[in-house]
């Protein structure tokens, strides 16, 4: 075990210690679960907003996890920055199907793409 992933285990055993401690004490404390969910959903959270700064900004955001598919966690993901509820779209897809996604949105822009970016999703 890596020492990153060695800290938010001991994190996690400590922060359900604390709430079997502190139960019924004046400040409640959350499960190490819900802190391990909580630090995830703020990074994802950082990640979306990176995306989409400006109204002349376009970008994908395409959470390819199985985890997303949990509809707990949706309430937890931002809503669509104002004026642009109408091109967000959300959807549940099969793993295959992103790399379609992938080609529709890049092969469009490839001329402006990097070498990086651009070799091979065109290709089959």
């Amino acid at each position: 075990m890596g020492r990153r992933a060695a800290q938010v285990t001991l994190k996690r055993q400590f922060m359900d210690e604390a709430q079997r401690r502190h139960r019924d004490g004046p400040v409640p404390t959350i499960s190490g679960e819900e802190w391990y969910v909580q630090s995830a959903m703020r990074a994802v959270n950082q990640a979306v907003g990176r995306v989409i700064r400006h109204k002349d900004d376009y970008g994908a955001i395409i959470f390819a996890d199985q985890r997303f598919a949990d509809t707990r966690l949706h309430v937890r993901i931002p809503p669509p920055p104002p004026g642009l509820e109408r091109s967000w779209r959300a959807e549940l897809l099969p793993y295959g199907w992103l790399v379609g996604v992938l080609r529709a949105l890049v092969l469009p822009h490839r001329p402006r793409c990097t070498r990086v970016l651009c070799d091979g999703v065109g290709a089959r």
